[in-house]
C-alpha cells in the first residue's frame, strides 16, 4: 500500500484576488510557462447582464472566440476562501509535491455554452454542497435531542 503524497503548500508575499471565470473549455499549452489572460480585454466588454435564474441570480452572457456563453456569479460563503495553486516546481516523485498560492478569491463566474447556467450544474451542486457539509457536521445542543427523544408519536 502506498502512502498519502505529501503537499506543501508555501506563499511568499502577498496573493492577488483576481476576478476568476471557470469556462467550458480546456486550453492546452505545451511545454510553455503560465500563460495569463487578460479576462477584461475579453470578457468585460462582451459581458452583459440578462435577466435573473430560478434562484434570482444574475445571469450574464458573453462570447469567447466567438462562441456565444451564459453564465452566474457564485460565492463562497463569508467564513470560506478559495486559492489558486500552482505547483512551486515539478518533481518526478509525485509523493511530494510543492505548491504555492499565486491567487485568493471568494466568487467565481461560471460560463455554460449551450444552455443557461441552473442549480443542477455539477458547479452550482459543489457551491451548494458547503452549506449541506456545515449543517450535517454542526453540533446541535443537547436539550435539543433529549427534547426528540421524549416525545410520544
Amino acid at each position: 500500500m502506498s502512502s498519502a503524497p505529501i503537499i506543501t503548500l508555501q506563499c511568499n508575499g502577498q496573493v492577488e484576488e483576481p476576478v476568476l471565470h471557470l469556462l467550458p473549455c480546456k486550453i492546452e499549452i505545451e511545454n510553455g510557462p503560465r500563460v495569463e489572460c487578460e479576462t477584461d480585454a475579453y470578457f468585460g466588454a462582451s459581458m452583459r447582464e440578462e435577466g435573473t435564474n430560478e434562484g434570482g441570480q444574475p445571469i450574464f452572457t458573453a462570447s469567447f472566440r466567438g462562441r456565444p456563453l451564459t453564465g452566474v456569479e457564485l460565492s463562497l460563503p463569508q467564513t470560506y476562501a478559495g486559492v489558486v495553486l500552482n505547483e512551486a516546481h515539478q518533481s518526478s516523485d509525485v509523493s511530494n509535491r510543492h505548491f504555492c498560492a499565486s491567487a485568493r478569491f471568494s466568487a467565481l463566474h461560471y460560463w455554460n455554452l449551450q444552455t443557461p447556467p441552473t442549480s443542477s450544474d455539477k458547479v452550482a451542486q459543489a457551491f451548494a454542497w458547503i452549506d449541506l457539509a456545515e449543517a450535517l457536521h454542526a453540533s446541535v445542543p443537547v436539550e435539543n435531542t433529549a427534547h426528540q427523544h421524549n416525545k410520544q408519536p
